[in-house]
């Protein structure tokens, strides 16, 4: 017996959200296992949604939405962007929570599990709409011990994949001595704003600077003042970035300079360096001070508060100067077993009888 449900909600706030799923005897075991996401299918660039998909689990077939939930056979929805999903930009507190809670009805009412993967700060803590959808899902999924969520006894720690398997065959760049990359392909500015402006005082000879991701009006002016006065120093590459172009960016790097890990974009990019056997700079946190350990000595190096030319003379020093592993330790990151890993708690979800 099929069930089909229509729900339409947040018409009175604009376009109408669109909530309508079929469940094929909710509850039962459905082979394969259709498990719904907010991320956007896999592409040519890597992204998140790579390392739960993997190469293909057997028993699991995955569908994509973006704002709304597809008229689609489904026993899991997989949700990493809360926000986006309950009204996107521009939507009040009040209008989400509207939302929120029409959509954890439609879930509840066919027995579907809602699983969310939380990082960085958790959007919208404290708001109604937020603790609605909190309160009905089944499982969190963080990356790391140091992500903390509203239900510690339904979470779930999955660490972000390594690339090493992704990028083999990829032409990489001779490493250029002295060479230091600030990257981020989404926050350009959160990055290259501080070195960029501290560069210039630097005291380690032959430093140059590279910066690389998408350009950013509050950035353009520092950038076109730095490069006019250091043109054979510094230089930067701006614009929609290939994987292809970041594992040559990167492979020719000493250092890799990158942003607090806030975004699933940030924590990839951490993820790319080290699977490539280049040190890191990073902001200090309780993330990356656990990532330092898991990794070995040597590769995962910090800054409190702004960097300073101080701190990064002192991490080029490192970096040269001691001793550290051929390759960092990211045996706890193979991509085939992180997917069978989403598939386990999806698989355990869809076939337990405690309600979503």
């Amino acid at each position: 017996m099929e069930e089909e449900i229509l729900g339409s909600v947040g018409a009175h706030h604009g376009p109408a959200y669109s909530c309508r799923v079929r469940l094929a005897n909710p509850g039962s075991r459905i082979d394969p296992l259709v498990v719904l996401t907010d991320h956007r299918s896999p592409q040519a660039n890597v992204s998140y949604i790579d390392q739960i998909i993997g190469e293909g689990v057997d028993g699991i077939k995955f569908s994509h939405f973006a704002r709304e939930l597809r008229d689609l056979d489904v026993d899991v929805v997989h949700v990493n962007q809360a926000v986006r999903l309950l009204g996107g930009a521009g939507t009040t507190n009040d209008e989400r929570a509207d939302i929120a809670q029409a959509v954890v009805a439609e879930l509840r009412r066919r027995e579907l599990p809602l699983v969310q993967t939380l990082y960085g700060p958790h959007q919208g803590a404290g708001a109604e709409w937020r603790r609605a959808f909190d309160d009905a899902t089944a499982m969190f999924i963080v990356l790391d011990e140091a992500t903390s969520t509203p239900a510690p006894g339904r979470t779930t720690v999955i660490p972000h994949a390594h690339y090493r398997d992704r990028f083999v065959g990829y032409p990489r760049k001779e490493q250029i001595p002295g060479r230091l990359l600030a990257i981020s392909p989404n926050r350009l500015v959160k990055v290259a704003a501080g070195p960029l402006k501290i560069f210039p005082l630097t005291n380690t000879p032959g430093l140059s600077l590279r910066v690389m991701g998408q350009p950013n009006a509050a950035l353009d002016a520092l950038l076109e003042k730095v490069l006019g006065r250091h043109p054979e120093r510094v230089s930067a590459v701006t614009g929609l970035v290939s994987d292809a172009m970041m594992v040559n960016e990167i492979s020719a790097s000493e250092l890799v300079i990158l942003p607090d890990n806030a975004t699933l974009v940030d924590e990839s990019m951490l993820m790319l360096a080290l699977s490539l056997d280049r040190p890191v700079l990073v902001p200090e946190s309780a993330a990356t001070r656990l990532l330092a350990e898991e990794v070995g000595s040597g590769w995962v190096h910090h800054h409190a508060g702004a960097v300073t030319a101080e701190r990064l003379d002192e991490v080029v020093d490192a970096v040269r100067n001691t001793p550290r592993s051929e390759h960092p330790d990211l045996s706890r990151r193979d991509a085939g077993a992180t997917a069978a890993r989403y598939a386990e708690v999806f698989r355990s979800l869809a076939t337990s009888d405690a309600p979503a």
